[in-house]
């Protein structure tokens, strides 16, 4: 079974509030958070991880303070003592995902919709993806850069192998890998598994977040 979640930050300011937060982490996001030099990607930082905990803890019934995690190679995350339960994060500007999976390895990526850098398709792109999204026009254009995008993202992160000098030579349009791709508002968020159907993908306000971790 596969679980999405997403949450748009509606304010960027790291409040009194939101720092109660932080007591539900783990030491290395602490540190990681504490490197940020600006609140917005602290914020994020720190959602994407609760996120994750939120989805473990409803999935498994395990308490948030049993949830360790080890960092594996290329800095992908596993749920350490839980071979189960596979996780990935993702996040972009003012919006944070994350996906969660009872089976396969997966990768997610999120890419706010603006407008497409297509200069560095031949940096990034294989040659038949970058002919796919010539084949378009105007918007239909647009939208399908950034569907190829996240599904190139996505995949590498689930394959761990991270962005490489091999990357043109990756046609996702050739692996077998399943995609499944959301538009969420003003985003385009991809999940790469070998699992065939997304089970449930639900939208988060900060306030709800907040209240399942600090019960009022």
């Amino acid at each position: 079974m596969m679980f999405t979640y997403s949450l748009e930050l509606k304010n960027t300011d790291f409040s009194h509030e939101v720092k109660q937060l932080l007591k539900y982490i783990s030491i290395d996001r602490m540190k990681k958070i504490q490197s940020y030099k600006f609140s917005v990607d602290q914020l994020l930082s720190l959602y994407g991880e609760l996120l994750v905990r939120k989805g473990i803890m409803d999935l498994t019934g395990l308490k948030n303070e049993e949830i360790d995690f080890n960092i594996g190679l290329y800095g992908k995350p596993s749920v350490m003592k839980l071979d189960g339960i596979f996780f990935n994060i993702s996040h972009t500007r003012d919006c944070v995902c994350c996906c969660l999976s009872t089976k396969y390895q997966i990768g997610i990526d999120v890419e706010k919709i603006d407008n497409p850098p297509y200069e560095i398709m031949s940096n990034f792109f294989h040659p038949n993806e970058i002919r796919m999204i010539n084949s378009r026009k105007n918007d239909d254009r647009d939208n399908l850069f950034y569907e190829m995008w996240t599904r190139k993202e996505a995949y590498l992160k689930r394959k761990g192998i991270g962005i490489n000098q091999e990357i043109t030579k990756c046609d996702t349009l050739q692996v077998v890998d399943c995609f499944h791709t959301l538009r969420i508002k003003n985003y385009f968020c991809t999940i790469c598994s070998e699992e065939s159907t997304l089970n449930s993908f639900k939208e988060l306000s900060e306030r709800e977040l907040f209240n399942y971790f600090i019960k009022e």
